[in-house]
């Protein structure tokens, strides 16, 4: 009797933890899987060379926690997809790319074949979507009878934790959902929210639930008015609409198709048999997951380098945004992927540009300021302000840009009044856009004033994050050719001049040589 009553207590007294992935305190990495009987962990230890997969009912945390996976109506049901077996070799990316193209190829047309790879590419990606910053979504858009509700239900078959949430009827039950299941693959139709109350917090959720840093959802607690409680809605999403967001920012987020009614004998129904192929290859792609989720978590760090931003890029003027969506999708793949990924950029910018009347008109105002403000510096006879920045002072007339600008877009003869409808745009884009405020001169003429240390202005001179000037200063004893070569790789300005050469004063206890 005091027995049971001893070991009813140590179950009390237990920290459970229900949880759908945990990376345990010996470096094993734990993913929820189930078999249509049980739910379990598969457990993968890449120091168990001999056998690095096994199944557990639970794992055990640091702190005495246990941790259990999620057992409830979403996994019997079929709302979330999860895989149900190991697979000791799951196959390379290579063959993995090939078997879910040809997959789907069986039950849905693509418009063409970049548009699949993306597919194939985004499927991929959502496996390691809770180690990136940024997550894009990938949109299927086109009118009635166009394969998008085929789309989705198949592509959330395929991806990492895809779950549906269309039978959501508030918000809460919508990020529950999203929180419990750390970062799934949901798939939101808008013909299931369209008319509804929450298709405006489901753009609320889409506004925020790309960006690690900024997916979280904070309500008030039901019976309280001073606590609130925080959902992460952070994840890949698959959606489906028959038009353009009006938000642009929410539409560079997306990576989206135009679907079409298919030409091709396709079944009319999801056969069984994509679903049981679906689950296969869900099981190796979970593996795969698991035996590369170290060697991935190294190679995110090529996110934050902004040179390999460029080198993928090149000199094409691609918003930041957009590079943002697409950058994380060259982590998979090779360099054909990466050609594909520039193609797709530049579509996406030019979807933007039209969508976006002032993004055009944007980039057109800031390539006249650069070239009037180069123009002036060339031009010894125009007096400069003073050298507050390193560069030196210039104030542009706004009349001037805007006739610089009329002219570029071809007009020969510029009437007074398209000079000042030009002015009012070029001043509402220096002061929402540029965060440059106009200024009325002693002349009365409106101007901008610059001094060089405006982004658009001043390219070359940007740092990349994690280094400093003080890093590209030998630290001891530099000779003469050593640290003109490191100095010569920043245009220095006057303060930061100081900090180098107090750099090169000698420390105590160090002796002086000549090359001090």
């Amino acid at each position: 009797m005091n027995r049971r009553k001893s070991d009813n207590k140590k179950i009390s007294n237990e920290k459970r933890i229900h949880t759908p992935f945990t990376i345990l305190p010996d470096g094993r990495f734990a993913e929820q899987a189930f078999d249509d009987k049980k739910v379990f962990f598969i457990v993968y230890n890449r120091l168990n060379l001999e056998k690095p997969f096994s199944k557990a009912d639970s794992v055990q945390g640091m702190n005495g926690e246990t941790y259990y996976p999620i057992d409830n109506n979403e996994v019997r049901k079929s709302i979330v997809y999860l895989p149900s077996d190991i697979v000791e070799n799951p196959g390379t990316i290579e063959e993995l790319f090939i078997a879910i193209k040809n997959l789907l190829d069986g039950v849905h047309e693509s418009p063409n074949e970049l548009e699949r790879n993306i597919d194939v590419l985004y499927i991929l990606l959502t496996y390691f979507s809770d180690l990136l910053p940024i997550v894009p979504y990938r949109r299927i858009m086109g009118k009635y009878g166009t394969g998008k509700s085929r789309w989705l239900k198949a592509m959330v078959q395929l991806c990492h934790r895809g779950i549906k949430v269309s039978g959501c009827s508030t918000d809460k039950a919508l990020v529950r959902l999203l929180d419990k299941w750390k970062n799934p693959t949901a798939i939101i139709d808008e013909a299931d929210f369209g008319k509804s109350d929450l298709y405006s917090f489901i753009t609320k959720i889409l506004n925020v639930g790309h960006d690690r840093n900024l997916s979280f959802y904070h309500r008030c607690e039901e019976n309280s008015t001073t606590e609130t409680k925080s959902y992460d809605v952070f994840g890949p999403k698959l959606l489906a609409t028959r038009k353009s967001y009006w938000d642009t920012a929410l539409e560079s987020r997306c990576i989206t198709f135009y679907g079409h009614e298919s030409e091709r004998n396709l079944p009319l129904y999801l056969p069984p048999k994509f679903e049981l192929k679906a689950q296969e290859l869900r099981n190796r792609l979970n593996c795969f997951r698991l035996m590369n989720y170290s060697k991935f978590r190294e190679k995110i760090k090529e996110l934050y380098d902004p040179e390999k931003a460029k080198e993928l890029f090149g000199e094409y003027k691609i918003s930041k945004r957009i590079q943002q969506v697409l950058f994380p999708l060259q982590l998979i793949g090779d360099d054909t992927i990466k050609e594909m990924l520039c193609g797709i950029a530049r579509k996406m910018h030019e979807r933007i540009m039209v969508q976006d009347e002032e993004a055009e008109l944007e980039v057109l105002i800031k390539e006249v300021i650069l070239d009037l403000y180069e123009d002036v510096l060339k031009d010894g006879t125009k007096e400069l302000g003073e050298l507050t920045t390193g560069r030196p002072h210039v104030e542009l007339e706004i009349g001037e840009i805007s006739i610089s600008i009329l002219t570029r877009q071809g007009l020969k003869e510029i009437k007074p009044n398209q000079k000042q409808g030009m002015s009012r745009k070029v001043i509402q884009i220096c002061r929402t856009r540029l965060g440059i405020e106009p200024k009325i001169a002693k002349n009365k003429a409106r101007i901008i004033s610059l001094d060089g240390s405006e982004n658009f202005l001043r390219k070359d001179e940007q740092v990349p994050i994690g280094s400093s000037v003080s890093s590209l200063v030998p630290e001891e004893n530099p000779n003469e050719e050593g640290e003109k070569e490191a100095v010569e790789k920043l245009v220095i300005t006057p303060e930061q001049q100081k900090h180098i050469d107090s750099l090169k004063q000698p420390q105590k206890g160090v002796k002086k040589t000549k090359n001090n």
